[in-house]
C-alpha cells in the first residue's frame, strides 16, 4: 500500500485517533476539520458551519493557534469576505472565553490574533528579501502576492477595529507608521482609513485630535511630487471621502458591496428590476428621468403636480357649468363658459377668447 494512498491515510488517521491521550483529539485531525469547514464557509451558511467549527474537537491552546492561523490566511487572501471573517473572530473569541480551554490571558484568542496581525504588518511593511532574487514574471507575481497580502492584513485589522476586537491604540500604531512610509505603505494607508474612517472620525471621540493629525500629515503627502501620481490621487480620494462625511458618491471609488445572503440578494435584484422598469416606462411615454440618481422621488413629485392641476381644472369647469345653469337675472355672460359677470369680462376667467355679452333673463 502506497504511503500517499487514500486508504493508507485513512488507516493512519484511525491509528492517530486511537493514540490520542486522555481523550484529546489529534491535532492533525482537528486541523483537517477546521480547513474543511472554513473552505465551505459563506454568509448564507455561516450559522450552521460556525456550530460545526466550535464542535470539531478544539480542546487545547494549540488548537486556538491553529484556528487563528487558518482564519487569518483566509481573511487576508479573500478580501471580499473580510467582514465575514472578522465577524467569525468576534464569535470565536466569545466562545473561547466561555469554553475554559485557555486560562492564561497571553494565550487567549484575542491576544494571539492581535499578535498575528501585528507580526504580519511588520513583515509586509518592507519588501521581502526574496524579491531581490527574482526577475521577470516571477518577480511581478511575487510582488503582487506580497502587496495583496499586506492590503488584506490592513483591511482585516480595520474590520477588527470596527468590531472592537482590537484596542483603538492599534489604529494609531498602523496609521502613523504608514503615513510616514512610501508608495506601497501609502496605498495601504488609503485602504485602512477608508475602512475605519466612518467609525472613528467623530469629534466626540477622546483620541480624535490625534486622529486629526494623521489627516494633516496625509494632506502634506498629497503635495509631495516625489510620490507617484496614482498614489497621490488615492490619498486625495480619502480626503474627499472624509469631506463628504464618509459617504462615497463617486462611482470610480465606491466600494463593492460585500457578500450577502440569498434573500438579501433577491431583494437587491428586485429593487434594480423596479428601477429599470420605471425608466423603461418613462422612455415609452417620451419622458426622461428628472434625476438618474433618485428617479422615483422626482417622478412622484411630478405626478402629484399633474394630478393637482387636473383636479383644479375640473373644479373650474364644474363651477362654470353650475353658474351657467343658474342664469341669474340682469348682467352679462361669457359666451364661452356661461359665467355670470356684472361688468365686462369676469376677472379670472380661464376660458380663452371669451367675451362678456349682455344677457337678458331666460337666455344669452
Amino acid at each position: 500500500m502506497s504511503e500517499s494512498s487514500w486508504a493508507k491515510q485513512q488507516k493512519m488517521r484511525s491509528e492517530d485517533k486511537g493514540r490520542a491521550e486522555e481523550g484529546e483529539v489529534n491535532d492533525k485531525e482537528v486541523l483537517r476539520k477546521m480547513k474543511s469547514i472554513l473552505n465551505k464557509l459563506t454568509v448564507e451558511k455561516f450559522e450552521p458551519l460556525y456550530e460545526q467549527l466550535v464542535n470539531c474537537g478544539i480542546s487545547t491552546p494549540k488548537h486556538v493557534e491553529l484556528m487563528i492561523a487558518e482564519v487569518f490566511e483566509k481573511a487576508t487572501t479573500q478580501h471580499h469576505f473580510i467582514q465575514m471573517y472578522a465577524q467569525l473572530c468576534v464569535r470565536l473569541n466569545e466562545w473561547f472565553e466561555h469554553s475554559g480551554i485557555v486560562e492564561d490571558r497571553k494565550n487567549s484568542f484575542k491576544h494571539i490574533l492581535l499578535h498575528k496581525c501585528w507580526e504580519a504588518f511588520n513583515v509586509y511593511l518592507k519588501p521581502p528579501p526574496i524579491l531581490e532574487t527574482l526577475i521577470g514574471e516571477a518577480f511581478t507575481e511575487a510582488q503582487i502576492k506580497c502587496k495583496n497580502a499586506m492590503l488584506g492584513n490592513i483591511r482585516f485589522i480595520g474590520s477588527l477595529l470596527e468590531m472592537k476586537m482590537l484596542a483603538s491604540s492599534a489604529l494609531f500604531d498602523v496609521a502613523e507608521e504608514l503615513v510616514a512610509g512610501q508608495n506601497e505603505q501609502l496605498e495601504c494607508l488609503a485602504a485602512f482609513l477608508t475602512a475605519v474612517g466612518h467609525s472613528f472620525d467623530k469629534p466626540e471621540w477622546a483620541d480624535h485630535p490625534r486622529f486629526e493629525k494623521v489627516f494633516e500629515k496625509l494632506q502634506e503627502r498629497t503635495q509631495d511630487k516625489s510620490i507617484p501620481a496614482r498614489i497621490r490621487y488615492l490619498l486625495t480620494d480619502v480626503l474627499d471621502l472624509r469631506a463628504s462625511n464618509w459617504e462615497d458618491t463617486k462611482k470610480a471609488t465606491q466600494r463593492n458591496e460585500g457578500p450577502m445572503k440569498l434573500g438579501e440578494l433577491q431583494s437587491k435584484v428586485g429593487e434594480l428590476q423596479s428601477k429599470v422598469a420605471y425608466e423603461e416606462d418613462l422612455q415609452t411615454a417620451g419622458r426622461k428621468p428628472a434625476n438618474q440618481s433618485n428617479p422615483g422621488r422626482k417622478f412622484a413629485k411630478q405626478h402629484q403636480k399633474d394630478v393637482e392641476e387636473k383636479e383644479r381644472q375640473q373644479r373650474e369647469e364644474d363651477r362654470c357649468r353650475q353658474r351657467k345653469a343658474k342664469k341669474n337675472e340682469g348682467g352679462s355672460w361669457h359666451s364661452a363658459c356661461g359665467r355670470h359677470a356684472f361688468s365686462g369680462r369676469e376677472k379670472g376667467c380661464l376660458c380663452p377668447g371669451s367675451e362678456a355679452k349682455t344677457a337678458q333673463k331666460g337666455g344669452v
